[in-house]
């Protein structure tokens, strides 16, 4: 797992560290667990006291981490895996939790989705996996993602790569006012 030092940002790139990191061993037991079970199973074993996750946040973190191949594009698999990502989410709480691991996956994980923020939000939004008004307001908190560990430098940086898609949902919203 490829980790993100936040003091190596500039400019909103995130840079590589070389080292790598051990996967924790619940992604491991979720990965597995995913592998052999349906969305809906997953779904109730990642919020089960078996995996021993200490919160919904850091589970969908996990979750990511065990459905996702960080080396492939995160948009295309963000559709492939939508049932898991569909039964995780059913409240606007853990849609706006799984934004924040999100941040967290492209910072840390799969650093190649840092520079398409704004497709991931585009696909997730396209997807019906996450509301306009939580989008929204997950833009206006750079602290959002401070239970699971990101760093405000990091979540500006974030939001900066966000804000083309930000943009387009301000504006389109502006042209329906007008009509």
């Amino acid at each position: 797992m490829v980790t993100v030092v936040a003091e190596k940002m500039k400019d909103a790139n995130i840079e590589e560290e070389s080292s790598e990191e051990e996967e924790d061993p619940r992604v491991s037991k979720l990965r597995a667990y995913a592998a052999k079970n349906d969305a809906a199973k997953t779904a109730e074993y990642l919020i089960s006291d078996t995996l021993g996750v200490e919160s919904k946040e850091l589970g969908l973190v996990f979750l990511l981490e065990a459905i996702f191949d960080e080396d492939e594009p995160i948009p295309p698999q963000i559709k492939a895996k939508k049932d898991f990502l569909v039964a995780a989410c059913p409240s606007d709480q853990l849609q706006r939790a799984l934004l924040c691991a999100f941040e967290r996956y492209v910072t840390e994980t799969a650093t190649s989705g840092f520079k398409v923020f704004s497709l991931i939000l585009s696909t997730l939004y396209e997807l019906d996996l996450v509301e306009e008004d939580i989008i929204k307001k997950w833009n206006v908190d750079v602290d959002a993602a401070s239970n699971i560990e990101v760093e405000p430098k990091v979540a500006q940086a974030v939001r900066k790569q966000a804000a083309k898609f930000i943009d387009w949902l301000e504006d389109s919203d502006d042209d329906e006012d007008s009509d």
